[in-house]
């Protein structure tokens, strides 16, 4: 009769601290190889969040943590720390999936984070500092700098999400404003003012430089080559935004 797998384990087990040799580890890890941007990081830093491992013996099985392993190995480092758990309390892909839900990016944490750093550093020195391009860099001083201070106080207290966040950097100040009234904010409120904005911004135009609408054959044409330029260019960059508008207005006429 086959065991079940304790999956959920009956009380909380108390993993022990302890520094493990990084030879003493198994040398057959699934996954990638670490960024190049990692193994700085580990350069500098050291293995900041120690590893999961499951003890058997003299012998270990990793729960998580491959990829500091992985770096660690290159940069032949001797240990590093990790967090021992006993055998049989729960497999090792379990604490795996918890551990990787309990570590999801506070993005808005690395937002404040930055902003912090920019007032006494260089976007350089940031970028050399935490791992990330200037492109990275340059996207969350846009979401910071695009949003009204009404707006930036939302995203702190969970009344907006990051990627409701996104789309009402393309509001107008006015409307966001307005959005910043809300007591919980969602994409759809966004969206509502969005189609408002395009709407109005094609009303505008004249009808000359849209042509017969029957034969709209360019501006079809136009619309996915519009997306796929979307897609390449970093939101932060001065022509996305009128880009996309652009793109927005004509599926609208289309």
């Amino acid at each position: 009769m086959t065991q079940q797998l304790n999956l959920i384990p009956e009380k909380v087990a108390t993993p022990k601290y302890r520094k493990v040799f990084v030879e003493e580890l198994p040398q057959d890890l699934l996954g990638s190889l670490p960024s190049k941007s990692f193994i700085e990081s580990v350069r500098r830093f050291g293995v900041i969040e120690p590893v999961g491992l499951i003890e058997n013996g003299s012998m270990y099985t990793i729960a998580y943590g491959r990829r500091r392993i992985k770096a660690a190995r290159q940069l032949k480092l001797i240990s590093i720390p990790a967090m021992i758990y006993p055998l049989g309390w729960t497999p090792a892909e379990v604490l795996a999936l918890i551990e990787n839900q309990h570590r999801s990016e506070n993005v808005v944490a690395k937002l404040e984070a930055i902003d912090t750093l920019r007032r006494e550093a260089t976007p350089e020195e940031i970028c050399h500092a935490i791992g990330i391009n200037k492109i990275q860099l340059n996207q969350a001083v846009h979401l910071l700098d695009g949003l009204i201070p009404a707006l930036q106080d939302a995203l702190r207290e969970n009344r907006m999400a990051v990627s409701t966040a996104k789309k009402a950097l393309k509001l107008e100040v006015d409307q966001q404003r307005e959005v910043a009234q809300l007591p919980k904010i969602k994409a759809n409120d966004v969206e509502q003012y969005l189609k408002a904005k395009v709407k109005s911004n094609v009303e505008s135009l004249p009808d000359s430089l849209f042509g017969d609408v029957p034969t709209l054959g360019w501006q079809r044409q136009a619309i996915p080559l519009l997306e796929q330029l979307l897609e390449v260019i970093p939101e932060s960059h001065p022509a996305y935004l009128s880009l996309q508008e652009v793109q927005e207005s004509l599926a609208v006429r289309v």
